[in-house]
């Protein structure tokens, strides 16, 4: 008797659920539910009594009207809540921290180094939170960066309210979201790996070369610009440091030129040299 009523609310919420349950599950309930267009469920799982906790929601965009749409999209859904609407400034991931949210929607989203930065940091500090990207237009190198850094959907600014309500519920429930614009790119990387002598899932391309991660990073971006200074942009960091690399590499590969590491590089993954 003392547990349940020191526990007086946890459990009127869960037979409230119940209620629900049987309401929804009616006939009148199937006829509005079926009336209104819509699929509804108990807020709570059939095995055992698990229910469902509302999911806390944080939006985060500079501009107010495009996280009032995202906030609207939302909060239609009853299980999450929006807690926060927050803007990308120095003190946003201490906000983050403060707020721990089981969702964080980053709108517009800019692929810099320091917003990345912050999605590592996210990712190692509050590994139960869910993460949204909103991209204002199809960015590859983003898209590979975030996923690298640990987030759960990428999508476009187009977006519809359903679709978004669509995404978090996915997300939330174990799942993955990508947009539709990276298609060609994830095409292009499961032929790639289709054939590698050895599989990443197996082991990562770096240790199949005896690189570091970073390495080969400095590698593919040699391999795709044409000067220094572009590689190192492409990976935000300085041409010196891209140079200590390519050093290492050399080192590593027993080789002196850019195209001698790159052809050296396709030969262990491939067998051959194209």
């Amino acid at each position: 008797y003392l547990h349940v009523k020191h526990r007086s609310k946890t459990l009127k919420k869960h037979l409230d659920s119940i209620a629900d349950y049987y309401i929804l599950n009616s006939k009148r309930g199937k006829s509005l539910n079926k009336a209104a267009g819509t699929n509804l469920k108990p807020d709570f799982k059939d095995e055992g009594v698990d229910f469902n906790a509302v999911k806390s929601v944080v939006i985060v965009d500079s501009d107010k009207l495009k996280r009032i749409h995202l906030r609207e999209a939302i909060k239609v859904n009853k299980s999450f809540k929006v807690e926060s609407n927050l803007s990308y400034t120095d003190s946003l991931i201490n906000e983050l921290y403060t707020l721990k949210p089981d969702v964080i929607v980053f709108s517009s989203f800019v692929s810099n180094e320091e917003n990345i930065d912050m999605l590592n940091k996210i990712k190692q500090d509050l590994p139960l939170a869910k993460t949204i990207i909103v991209a204002d237009k199809a960015d590859e190198t983003l898209f590979c960066k975030a996923i690298k850094a640990g987030i759960k959907a990428y999508c476009l600014s187009d977006y519809t309210a359903d679709k978004m309500f669509n995404i978090v519920n996915k997300i939330t429930n174990g799942g993955h979201y990508y947009d539709h614009s990276m298609d060609d790119l994830v095409y292009r990387v499961f032929s790639h790996m289709s054939n590698i002598n050895q599989l990443p899932i197996d082991k990562p391309i770096h240790e199949q070369l005896g690189l570091t991660q970073k390495e080969l990073e400095v590698l593919g971006a040699i391999a795709r610009y044409d000067t220094y200074k572009k590689a190192a942009e492409h990976l935000y960091i300085s041409p010196s440091t891209i140079k200590a690399h390519l050093s290492n590499i050399y080192r590593k590969f027993n080789v002196k030129t850019k195209l001698q590491a790159v052809l050296k590089a396709y030969e262990m993954l491939y067998g051959f040299v194209a």
